[in-house]
């Protein structure tokens, strides 16, 4: 089952949502809070952990979503998911496959989709598009596994949400987590998002 969205993979994987907790310097605890403040952490992390499981119960997909993890500095993911963020990585080609592109190449490829079905008019789509690219090629690469190597599906499946729900800017996962946890559960998919 997956119970991640899409705005919190995205945010997890290109924001700071795993970056832990950490109380203000001024503030010291009594040893019953640092109790209760402690339990509550490790709660948190297994909640976090969980959300990915589905990766990490993977080895090749958890290879490789390590390996893309350490390409981005993503180091408080990596720690949390697996420990530690400094262990030795082998490299194996495969792994390219799961490489984020720079932003320039993405907003080319939306520049190219663009001239071709002719919607966006607006500057700052080709902003929006980065972020849902980047949430598509998470999940096409590490959840449907159907993304080819040029990335065409997570770059067409990017434009078309921009299109069919018109993201705004602000927020641009909402409408599109709404429709899928609104309709998910009449789906033949495997995964359904909580």
């Amino acid at each position: 089952m997956f119970i991640i969205t899409l705005n919190d993979f995205y945010q997890y994987v290109f924001g700071d949502w795993a970056k832990p907790s950490a109380l203000p310097s001024k503030i010291q605890l009594k040893p019953e809070q640092q109790q209760t403040k402690s339990k509550r952490d490790a709660e948190a992390i297994e909640a976090k952990k969980k959300k990915f499981s589905f990766i990490i119960g993977n080895p090749r997909l958890s290879e490789a979503f390590r390996w893309m993890l350490r390409n981005l500095k993503n180091t408080d993911l990596e720690a949390l998911l697996y420990g530690d963020h400094t262990y030795l990585l082998t490299y194996n080609a495969s792994y390219n496959h799961y490489k984020i592109p720079h932003d320039d190449l993405i907003k080319e490829a939306f520049i190219k989709l663009d001239q071709k079905y002719g919607y966006f008019k607006d500057i700052h789509a080709v902003d929006v598009f980065i972020k849902l690219f980047k949430a598509s090629k998470l999940i096409a690469d590490y959840v449907e596994e159907n993304n080819v190597a040029d990335d065409s599906v997570a770059y067409t499946h990017a434009y078309k949400m921009m299109v069919l729900f018109k993201v705004n800017p602000e927020r641009s996962f909402e409408a599109i987590d709404n429709f899928i946890l609104a309709h998910a559960a009449k789906t033949s998919s495997k995964f359904v998002i909580k």
